[in-house]
């Protein structure tokens, strides 16, 4: 029988950049970038259908590059739920943050374990609830419990300044003012 662990990770989900921080220990981040293979030739050279960051970044000329994110939401997450730009955001998003949680994953010397993974995931301090419902479609399979917490007030729980205290925000898309006054 498997030994059963429960893996906790803090995501930001960026327009540039997409960060991780989990409780095994490990912090990394990758840019924000998915690419698929524009052809076979490219598919034999990299021997697998998604390349993620730096990687897709370098081989772009042979990739078909996507960039889920805009102004630190899913991109079309406010137009209809039907349309083809949509829901080939949600997937690229998807794929990116199944990537993240791998990397988690292989952080840990343990094999053979069954991992419970538990995530927040961070949102701009305005997202709509469309928005956020955007993020909990994306988590939906590859998180086993999600929390959508505001940028800000995750910064604030993190540093313990929850009093009398403004936390700025300066993301590639998105700049967050939140004034934190206590109880």
């Amino acid at each position: 029988m498997a030994k059963t662990k429960v893996l906790n990770i803090g995501i930001d989900l960026g327009t540039s950049r997409s960060v991780i921080a989990c409780d095994n220990g490990v912090r990394t981040f990758v840019p924000s970038y998915v690419g698929f293979p524009k052809d076979a030739v490219s598919r034999k050279m990299f021997g697998r259908d998604v390349i993620f960051g730096d990687e897709a970044i370098k081989h772009r000329m042979a990739l078909n590059l996507f960039r889920p994110f805009d102004k630190g939401m899913i991109k079309y997450a406010d137009t209809n739920a039907e349309s083809k730009e949509y829901k080939n955001a949600l997937y690229v998003a998807k794929a990116l943050l199944q990537h993240l949680v791998d990397l988690a994953k292989e952080g840990d010397q343990e094999r053979g374990v069954d991992y419970i993974v538990r995530g927040v995931i961070g949102a701009p301090a305005l997202a709509s609830r469309k928005n956020r419902k955007a993020l909990l479609d994306v988590a939906r399979g590859i998180l086993d419990g999600v929390m959508i917490s505001s940028e800000p007030f995750t910064v604030a729980y993190g540093l313990n300044l929850l009093s009398n205290a403004l936390i700025i925000d300066i993301g590639a898309g998105t700049v967050d003012l939140c004034r934190m006054h206590g109880t």
